[in-house]
């Protein structure tokens, strides 16, 4: 196996591209960025060499496989389980900083005519992010007929993980706050420490792609900012019957059963629609 460091002379990575490698590990331990910059030059690379299998390399503690899930994971102290890798070639890319005196070239472009002798390459890919789900789990007005219990809030939790999305809980601590309604443990995307406004709930609504929640306000604004086929309401003791007469999705917190999973991956969003 060879390691090849781009900034301590180790030359142009295709000078190294030989016919006996055949796994070569890419490590970019860069910022958000960068990362976002070079998966258009690594898929080159790929193009131009079918017959090589390469891997990308990111560091563990950044989360960047969200941006790129295939690629393999780096502890801090990666140098020293080199030996243990089943790669002919690492190659850890400096990603050079831009040149004042070439204001139109890009970091990537100077990546792939500095370190790895392909053609520049100045494009971005095409991302395509999770999408979130508002979720609700309290009443102001009615919190023991309404709230969520605690183990099927955290099942709904998990099922919309699952599902492929990422849960906010919405719930603003306003000025009539109720006590009682205190965030679960498990719940660690929410907005309880923004500012409680109505502008800012509603532009969260409408940027969520559904709405799973209680009998509240935020059930009402979600029906209306999303309209009903992207709307879940969550029945304890009151039913939405009791509250619209749009056909909207259910699940009972008194035997809930996976009706979020299911419904989450069984639709296929509309546009919001009038609700009568």
């Amino acid at each position: 196996m060879q390691f090849i460091d781009a900034a301590k002379g180790g030359g142009l990575l295709t000078s190294h591209l030989h016919k006996n490698v055949k796994r070569v590990l890419i490590v970019f331990i860069h910022g958000v960025g960068d990362v976002v910059m070079f998966i258009e030059v690594f898929k080159a690379l790929r193009t131009l060499y079918p017959s090589i299998h390469f891997d990308l390399g990111l560091a563990k503690e950044l989360d960047q496989n969200s941006i790129y899930p295939c690629a393999v994971l780096l502890d801090s102290d990666w140098k020293s389980q080199i030996s243990t890798m089943n790669y002919d070639l690492i190659f850890q890319c400096r990603f050079p900083m831009e040149d004042p005196q070439r204001p139109t070239v890009t970091k990537a472009e100077l990546c792939c005519e500095k370190e790895l002798g392909i053609q520049p390459i100045a494009k971005y890919p095409q991302l395509v992010p999770k999408k979130i789900v508002a979720v609700h789990f309290n009443s102001t007005a009615v919190p023991t007929l309404a709230n969520a219990p605690k183990n099927p809030a955290r099942r709904i939790w998990e099922d919309i993980t699952l599902a492929g999305f990422i849960p906010i809980e919405t719930h603003f601590e306003h000025v009539y706050h109720d006590p009682m309604n205190i965030k679960f443990d498990f719940v660690d995307h929410h907005v309880r420490v923004w500012p409680a406004r109505l502008d800012t709930l509603m532009a969260l609504l409408g940027a969520s792609d559904a709405f799973v929640g209680v009998a509240s306000g935020n059930f009402h604004l979600a029906l209306y900012i999303l309209g009903p086929s992207r709307v879940m309401f969550l029945e304890r003791s009151l039913k939405v019957t009791q509250f619209t007469k749009a056909n909207v999705a259910t699940a009972n917190l008194n035997g809930y059963d996976g009706e979020v999973m299911t419904w989450l991956k069984s639709r296929q969003w509309k546009n919001p629609a009038p609700l009568y």
